[in-house]
């Protein structure tokens, strides 16, 4: 045994100055790693203060602020919209929307189509046919009422057919 420890520490006398040169260079590319992660870290925490913490109202979590409360108001405006186009959409079928109208000659003596027949009805085909007789000594103006394209009177020619413009608008 005691002629292996002596091998042993002639080994390490030998060996100690390599083992030195060895850890040197082994210390030295440590050493160069860790300042040049300490550079990047470095540039990285200036890169983010930047960001960050800009000059005036020019730092990236000053601007996500702002874009989120105009994203926020931007919602609350199109949430308004989608309520009054709900809205005008309603009041659009109870408008009145599908017209016919057919001028004709109520009398062979009078001329010019002076006499109508319209009929006026909104998206649920509800409305009114209104006619006027034009006369010489009296003109007379009358309406019928029309309720899903229907109407429960007799209706002359022209209001059939002022109708029927009506219902295939």
């Amino acid at each position: 045994m005691e002629g292996f420890l002596q091998g042993f520490f002639r080994f390490v006398q030998v060996a100690s100055f390599f083992l030195f040169i060895v850890l040197a260079v082994v210390s030295f590319i440590n050493f160069s790693a860790i300042n040049r992660n300490r550079r990047q870290i470095r540039r990285l925490r200036q890169h983010y203060q930047s960001l960050f913490q800009g000059d005036d109202d020019l730092d990236i979590e000053g601007l996500l602020r702002l874009h989120q409360k105009k994203i926020d108001e931007n919602r609350e405006e199109i949430n308004k919209l989608i309520v009054d186009t709900n809205q005008a959409k309603e009041s659009l079928k109870k408008s009145l929307q599908n017209i016919g109208y057919v001028r004709y000659d109520a009398f062979e003596e009078l001329k010019n189509k002076l006499s109508f027949s319209m009929a006026i009805l909104n998206q649920d085909l509800d409305g009114v046919i209104i006619t006027s007789i034009y006369g010489r000594e009296q003109s007379t103006v009358f309406t019928k009422e029309v309720r899903s394209g229907r109407v429960g009177e007799k209706l002359s020619e022209y209001e059939k057919e002022a109708l029927e413009q009506a219902l295939n608008q």
